[in-house]
């Protein structure tokens, strides 16, 4: 039903720096917005091919708070949407819990215009945030991201199968999409759909993958 745009960093030698320190520097050195819109726009092309070849799939793209909170980021949409033909209808946005909390208001208005060009937006690793559900009622929230931490233990501690439960019945309620991220066996994704989550993600299915080898796959 869809793919999640990713970024590796690979070394002249081969090796891969690891993603998380590396979109930090980004962020510590002003480059996040260049990385940014470059990423955008490969993943709206590589989008083009799916279509192309008879794959109506989502687009999931990730946003820091530094590119959220950006003067620059509608223009950056919106020259990535012209220069590459894509229909935000096919997207989806992932943000953490914690671009919610200070409550800036350009931050809701970004979201919400996103949201009328027909994006979604989506709380990545959710749970492991503030989680404060009062912001899930007001906010321009349509889906959730269940986090890695709760999926990889959950056939064996009860703890967190009951932290899913819980964060499946709050979507439920909500009206919101439920995905679950790092799922790797099939006793992950077998307790997952007792409970009720709707989407799954993760090694079980496949691991992140070229773009001409997620076409073929």
């Amino acid at each position: 039903v869809a793919g999640e745009a990713l970024l590796r960093f690979i070394q002249p030698d081969g090796t891969v720096l690891n993603t998380g320190s590396a979109i930090a520097a980004a962020e510590a050195s002003g480059l996040i917005l260049d990385l940014g819109r470059w990423a955008m726009r490969q993943s709206m092309h590589q989008h083009r091919r799916l279509l192309e070849a008879g794959l109506a799939l989502r687009l999931n793209v990730n946003l820091s708070p530094a590119q959220i909170q950006s003067n620059q980021i509608t223009r950056i949409f919106d020259d990535a949407f012209a220069a590459t033909g894509f229909d935000p209808n096919y997207l989806n946005i992932e943000v953490t819990e914690g671009i919610f909390m200070e409550g800036d208001a350009r931050t809701i208005d970004f979201l919400e215009w996103l949201r009328g060009k027909g994006a979604r937006i989506h709380i990545d690793d959710f749970g492991t945030g503030y989680s404060s559900l009062s912001y899930l009622r007001k906010l321009p929230v349509d889906g959730l991201k269940i986090d890695r931490s709760f999926v990889m233990d959950m056939v064996d501690n009860p703890d967190c199968s009951a932290v899913i439960g819980s964060i499946v019945g709050v979507g439920n309620a909500l009206g919101l999409e439920l995905t679950a991220e790092g799922v790797e066996t099939p006793n992950q994704r077998d307790a997952l759909i007792r409970l009720g989550v709707e989407k799954l993600q993760g090694f079980l299915y496949a691991k992140a993958l070229p773009h001409d080898a997620f076409l073929a796959y």
